[in-house]
């Protein structure tokens, strides 16, 4: 069975060493930030999504993976939702799941994300887990975007 794997994370980068040999303070406090302590957290089901018919498989069972809930919308076409643990939340959600197929397979992925938030990293890719690949920007097609320019909308391809 192949397996590819693929999470998809968002990444801050930090540069390093400069002339005056500066250490970095870290981020300043957040203005407005609000507290959510008190509210209730919505934590996602952990699991293997199975789509025996097309031979695909999700995972989002291991740490840092977020996949809230996964539809077979078609032949190799899947929707994921990705929903906060709680709100008000940041608004460029990540996201990360694994998925495999019994045989080699193009699949398209949709996701959905909460309302206003938005799509901000280049969705990452990898085979092995531990080398990574941008997904090519073509295979990306954001819906708000294609609506605006009159296009049909389409899923992102994985």
């Amino acid at each position: 069975m192949k397996k590819i794997s693929a999470l998809f994370v968002a990444l801050l980068l930090t540069l390093g060493a400069t002339a005056s040999a500066q250490q970095y303070q870290g981020q300043p406090p957040i203005r407005g930030a609000v507290d959510t302590t008190s509210r209730p957290t919505d934590r996602q089901g952990k699991g293997v999504f199975p789509f025996n018919e097309d031979g695909v498989y999700f995972s989002n069972e291991f740490d840092g993976a977020r996949l809230n809930s996964i539809q077979r919308t078609g032949p190799l076409e899947y929707t994921i939702s990705i929903t906060p643990e709680n709100e008000p939340i940041n608004m460029s959600p990540w996201y990360a799941f694994q998925v495999w197929s019994k045989a080699p397979a193009e699949i398209s992925v949709r996701l959905v994300y909460p309302e206003k938030a938005r799509h901000r990293y280049t969705p990452q890719l990898s085979s092995d887990g531990l080398q990574w690949k941008p997904l090519v920007a073509e295979r990306i097609i954001e819906e708000d975007k294609a609506n605006a320019e009159g296009a049909p909308p389409r899923a992102r391809k994985a």
